[in-house]
């Protein structure tokens, strides 16, 4: 849901190269950023994730550019703040602890684009 939402946002922003339904904009180039690392990771489980983002980022694109826009930014900025918050009840219910990228710092950008099964490797 974060990925998706912060995708939704990042096709506010113009396009390079006008693709029909998938113009390389912020969004799509961010969307095929996390597929290829997904892919790079986990091959089977990025494989599954890829087309969820790829057609997220084209749904997105759809949505922010469409009649109304406005009111679906909004809607992605809320639940964007959402996923965050569940995020971080999430962790302190049920694990016990912050998230990786608190307790790791800046250093765990690309540990946080680690699919759920890798969260307790020893990359910590």
């Amino acid at each position: 849901m974060l990925a998706l939402t912060y995708h939704v946002q990042a096709t506010n922003t113009p396009a390079l190269l006008d693709i029909p339904y998938f113009p390389l904009n912020f969004g799509a180039f961010a969307c095929l950023t996390y597929v290829t690392l997904y892919l790079m990771m986990e091959p089977v489980a990025g494989g599954l994730l890829a087309p969820i983002l790829i057609g997220g980022t084209i749904y997105g694109n759809k949505l922010t550019h469409g009649p109304d826009a406005a009111q679906m930014n909004k809607y992605a900025i809320g639940l964007f703040l959402a996923s965050w918050i569940f995020q971080f009840v999430g962790h302190g219910k049920f694990e016990g602890r912050a998230p990786g990228m608190i307790q790791l710092g800046p250093s765990s950008s690309l540990i946080q684009l680690s699919l759920p099964g890798n969260e307790n490797s020893s990359v910590r």
